[in-house]
């Protein structure tokens, strides 16, 4: 075979691997962004069944809560900005990703900045105990945050003393979805922008801004994406064994079968998604060989 011959065959090959390769990875859905992780040890819980309260606030720049203590343990994670936390005459900051187990005791927290702030507090409560209870014989001095979604779940039963209380925030482009997979433990779900879409047991659940989900542990979420148009960003709190991972990938369940494209003969049909990319490597195959070797005829006529 004539070199420059080899050179075509070869080259034509590599073209059509590097089509199926970006073929393949364009197939593959962009992986959800983590943006803050948080874990502490849970030592000592109330009696079961006990509240878990979620609270999102904003706190526009010098707005303040009042003097006020919680009616239980109380974890502050900060979404955007930065935010302070008054006690006893002294201020402790802590920025976006950060998070801090609020002191029982009298308190402020507010936005000392110059840019707003988001928090989710998330509180281990008594069965029916208020989150918070101001001080009441303190005056308002500052503006109040904006409470934008309160979600509130109980919970039954929770693994063994001490666990970890696990809380993570994820950003999930459009398109964007996780692997299938379980938890070791119950897991709760608020939504803080755009829409979440959980598939689990033949059931898809769709969630909004401010809605919640409790996930039980050991079932299988098939799916957990976002199929929408614009970001969706959730927070989501875990109880966990102690050490135990937040997920276990697991196998998916089978997709559906392709919609089929009629066959004018005997084979088998092809599908849609495979027609197309196929049709497309072998034009271009078709495409560029065509001229490769004409140029080789008439490079072969001149000599």
């Amino acid at each position: 075979m004539h070199k420059l011959t080899k050179v075509i065959l070869v080259a034509l090959l590599v073209l059509a691997g590097a089509v199926l390769l970006t073929r393949d990875a364009a197939a593959q859905p962009p992986a959800p962004t983590r943006f803050y992780l948080s874990k502490f040890e849970v030592a000592s819980v109330p009696a079961a069944p006990f509240d878990l309260v979620e609270v999102a606030l904003d706190f526009a720049p010098g707005a303040f809560t009042p003097p006020h203590t919680h009616g239980g343990q109380a974890f502050v994670t900060v979404i955007e900005g930065e935010f302070t936390i008054r006690q006893g005459g002294t201020d402790t900051k802590i920025t976006a990703g950060q998070t801090v187990v609020e002191p029982n005791v009298v308190h402020e927290g507010g936005n000392t900045a110059s840019a707003n702030t988001r928090i989710v507090v998330t509180f281990l409560l008594p069965k029916g105990a208020a989150p918070t209870t101001n001080v009441p014989t303190a005056t308002p001095t500052a503006p109040a945050p904006t409470r934008l979604y309160l979600s509130k779940f109980e919970v039954a039963s929770h693994p063994p003393v001490p666990f970890d209380w696990v809380q993570a925030g994820f950003d999930f482009q459009p398109g964007s979805s996780a692997a299938p997979q379980t938890h070791p433990g119950p897991a709760f779900v608020t939504v803080l922008q755009g829409e979440l879409t959980i598939r689990r047991q033949g059931t898809e659940t769709k969630l909004t801004a401010g809605q919640t989900f409790a996930e039980s542990p050991s079932v299988v979420h098939d799916f957990v994406g976002n199929t929408s148009g614009a970001n969706t960003r959730f927070a989501v709190s875990f109880l966990l064994p102690k050490g135990a991972p937040t997920s276990t990938p697991v196998q998916a369940s089978p997709p559906p079968a392709p919609q089929a494209v009629p066959s004018a003969g005997g084979e088998p049909p092809l599908s849609q998604s495979t027609t197309l990319p196929l049709a497309l490597v072998v034009g271009s195959v078709l495409f560029l060989g065509g001229g490769l070797l004409t140029a080789l005829s008439l490079r072969r006529r001149r000599t």
